[in-house]
């Protein structure tokens, strides 16, 4: 039951963010490097967002938090976003050759 409820949450959220950009499914699985239907299968919620979903859709704006919990504000300010990204890549960086 909490799965379910997480999954709507985030297929909900998801739709919300990728239509206040103003951009069609296609355009979005641009942004984030996928296929349409990994797009259309977020929105379903029949898949969540992989973690270099995540990064990117970071990068476009989203507060990773508030597609999750629905808490705060859907969009980072850029000065947030950028200190976020950047603590983002300096836990990655151990891992990338």
């Amino acid at each position: 039951m909490l799965l379910e409820n997480l999954r709507e949450k985030i297929r909900d959220n998801f739709k919300t963010f990728r239509e206040s950009k103003g951009l069609s499914q296609g355009a979005m699985a641009e942004k984030l490097g996928c296929s349409q239907s990994k797009v259309q299968s977020i929105e379903y919620g029949r898949q969540t967002p992989s973690p270099e979903d995540l990064v990117m859709l970071a990068k476009l704006g989203l507060d990773v938090h508030w597609l999750y919990t629905n808490e705060g504000e859907m969009l980072y300010s850029r000065e947030v976003m950028k200190q976020e990204v950047k603590a983002l890549i300096d836990l990655l960086e151990p891992f990338v050759e």
